[in-house]
């Protein structure tokens, strides 16, 4: 079954510029290579209540907020999340189910947080896998903008819990994320990039998986070509035989032929006192006549029996050929999706140098973070996990 994906980051006011550019599609030079802009007319927004992200949202908080002191310009305006699934749950939905998917996940979160605090609920339908980018102002019961305490750790964790059920109830089969997982809740940017990691993963071992069966199909058609030389050669010396005792029962027909000569005009007969039709011959006669009519049927055996042979060595090559046939062909396909998935690979990876560049600039501008840091802090975190899980076994061996 898939799993909901729902990521949040926080976004400050010189965060909003930009992103409004973004989920707007503003403009058609875009970092993010996935973005297909012949398809960007079939994103909308579920709310449609902000032009301008930064002009408008900030006009929202401050015709509402309770507070007469000005907003802190460090303070976190909007809490956006992404909300989302695998490709595989979105194939088996049409293009109206698709679209009620994330009005039921705008409707969650609308009655948690107050529907006008959703200020863009923006579907994108122009990257690989459709998803939302829903804007939610962290304003309290008491209209306190304060993003620490709505979206506090208790209720992320809430969030997580409640969304795919709620979404099971409107139908849709779908479940939450790994439960007391002790995986970090990464920031969007910090998921894409390591969804585009693990993509990379996947094609690699999808042109390891390509070769290993190239090479299987190499030693195949190999081995193919070997037993096809073979039965040639069968073959060949099938046909001299053939040939030869062919050769050999014209001979001896000839032979018969000349004797049957004699027959009408050479060999003595004589007709038998009351035996009608009964004629009598010279003993040497009758055993010439004998002697060749046994190496005629022997002649006719050897020449059926070489001749089978032949016909069996020619079904073999038959079978062989179209064998060979088929591994011609399946290896033609396995090194043509090797090509496809080397290409795939090698733009999938200049894509990623250009993703990560801007991804680890982005996060750097809007958080104020290396995300070269973040992910060497996180490899040794991970590398940590292992070594541990290894001391914990070879105690566990010793113990036994």
């Amino acid at each position: 079954m898939s799993m909901v994906v729902a990521r949040m980051q926080k976004m400050k006011a010189p965060n909003l510029i930009g992103l409004g550019n973004h989920n707007q599609r503003k403009t058609d030079n875009h970092s993010n290579k996935e973005i297909d802009v012949s398809r960007s007319n079939l994103n909308y927004d579920l709310v449609n209540r902000t032009y301008n992200y930064k002009t408008d949202i900030e006009k929202y908080i401050n015709g509402n907020k309770s507070s007469p002191r000005a907003v802190r310009k460090d303070a976190v305006l909007v809490n956006e999340w992404i909300i989302s699934s695998d490709s595989a749950f979105f194939k088996d939905l049409d293009e109206n189910q698709t679209k009620q998917f994330f009005h039921n996940a705008r409707n969650y979160f609308a009655q948690k947080y107050g529907d006008q605090n959703i200020r863009y609920a923006q579907v994108h339908l122009d990257e690989r896998t459709p998803h939302m980018h829903l804007g939610i102002v962290p304003f309290t019961e008491d209209k306190r903008l304060s993003a620490k305490t709505i979206f506090n750790r208790q209720a992320l964790q809430s969030i997580q819990e409640e969304l795919p059920k709620y979404l099971q109830e409107q139908g849709f089969n779908i479940e939450r994320g790994q439960e007391h997982s002790d995986k970090k809740h990464l920031t969007v940017d910090e998921y894409k990039t390591l969804k585009d990691r693990t993509k990379l993963k996947e094609l690699k071992e999808t042109e390891q998986e390509l070769a290993e069966k190239n090479q299987i199909s190499q030693s195949k058609l190999e081995k193919g070509k070997k037993e096809f030389g073979e039965l040639e050669q069968e073959y060949d010396v099938l046909v001299a035989k053939s040939i030869s005792a062919d050769k050999e029962v014209k001979d001896k027909e000839k032979e018969l032929i000349q004797f049957g000569f004699r027959d009408n005009h050479e060999i003595e007969k004589k007709p038998i006192l009351l035996r009608k039709g009964y004629s009598a011959v010279k003993t040497s006669d009758l055993e010439q006549l004998e002697k060749d009519a046994g190496l005629s049927i022997l002649a006719n055996k050897k020449y059926e029996d070489e001749n089978t042979k032949r016909l069996v060595a020619e079904r073999k090559l038959k079978v062989v050929e179209d064998d060979n046939k088929v591994l011609k062909r399946e290896l033609g396909v396995t090194q043509n999706k090797l090509a496809a998935t080397h290409k795939k690979l090698d733009s999938f990876i200049d894509d990623f140098k250009d993703q990560w560049s801007f991804a680890k600039e982005y996060v750097k501008q809007a958080l104020g973070k290396n995300l070269d840091d973040v992910y060497a802090r996180f490899q040794e975190k991970q590398q940590e996990k292992q070594q541990e899980a290894s001391r914990t076994s070879s105690r566990n061996d010793l113990s036994r």
